[in-house]
């Protein structure tokens, strides 16, 4: 028995900070898509000004958000999908699509089995770090593709050229959930900080241990490049956020080591630091510097759910 899912029944989700040439692109692309979704939601922080952006794609939706916070501004717009909504595309805003990137993620949807909750689209040009040196001594990284390490790190993935990917794990920016298998995607919750790191982490892996992900080879999209800054205080702050989010990840999965976790971030930090301050990169020595600091403290399972 095959599914019968159709444009009709594909929304797309995309949660902005501020109006951008990214963003801009990212909504062209979908519409000059070979097929359009019935539902377009951008959810943007209130009292920002999008209203240039709005008129000039005013067949979709633009909700304001009270936060700013990637999870919460998506979880707001799938709330307000229409019922024929079975699948929901999550979209950075800085994702171009292809032209028949909807149609073939369609397709696939309609050819997979029953049990498949999530699919990923093929990001062009993508290429996942080989391990090296540091990588090993460290244990951050493995010569495999969507894994997660047993210190709560995760392993990225190549473009592919043939064959769809099985995945432990889906990256946020450009997936597809079954709505009807993944329903607590209208209800999700996330510790409120502007740079939601490891989200899609989380919430992927919990679902992988009951259904199937994949990673499509024909859906294909590319990410833009980001358009920021980076400073002493900013790196020190992605490095912190991204150690104490891990470290609440493993505290609360049963299967994954706490010690392996201690060991490969207090490694990797140090060794990264003493890197920098020879190569003289300090914004990298200041996320490093907020890695280390950040293994101390940790948030509550409640916080993820």
């Amino acid at each position: 028995m095959s599914r019968k899912i159709n444009i009709l029944n594909l929304g797309i989700v995309i949660a902005s900070k501020k109006p951008s040439i990214n963003l801009y692109l990212t909504l062209s692309s979908i519409k000059k898509s070979s097929m359009v979704p019935s539902q377009v939601i951008i959810v943007i922080p209130k009292n920002k000004n999008f209203e240039l952006i709005k008129k000039k794609f005013s067949k979709f939706i633009f909700m304001e958000s009270k936060f700013s916070n990637q999870v919460y501004q998506r979880t707001l717009g799938i709330k307000n999908f229409n019922k024929n909504i079975l699948i929901c595309l999550q979209l950075d805003d800085r994702v171009l699509l292809k032209k028949n990137t909807i149609k073939e993620l369609i397709s696939m949807w309609n050819s997979v089995s029953f049990d498949t909750a999530g699919i990923g689209l093929n990001p062009i040009g993508q290429i996942r770090p080989k391990p090296n040196l540091f990588h090993k001594i460290t244990h951050t990284n493995e010569n495999k593709d969507a894994y997660v390490l047993k210190n709560g790190f995760c392993t990225g993935w190549n473009e592919l050229k043939k064959r769809n990917l099985k995945a432990y794990w889906l990256n946020g920016g450009m997936t597809s959930w079954n709505l009807k298998l993944v329903k607590n995607l209208k209800n999700r919750k996330f510790p409120m900080i502007s740079w939601c790191v490891a989200e899609d982490l989380i919430f992927s892996y919990e679902i992988s241990k009951k259904y199937n992900l994949l990673i499509s080879s024909k859906a294909k999209a590319k990410f833009l490049k980001k358009n920021e800054k980076n400073t002493l205080i900013s790196s020190f702050s992605k490095g912190y956020y991204h150690s104490k989010i891990i470290n609440s990840f493993v505290c609360f999965e049963k299967n994954l080591s706490y010690i392996l976790f201690l060991y490969s971030s207090i490694s990797s930090s140090l060794i990264g630091m003493i890197l920098c301050f020879f190569k003289l990169d300090m914004i990298n020595f200041f996320r490093f510097l907020g890695r280390l600091s950040g293994i101390v403290s940790f948030y509550n399972k409640k916080n993820f759910k």
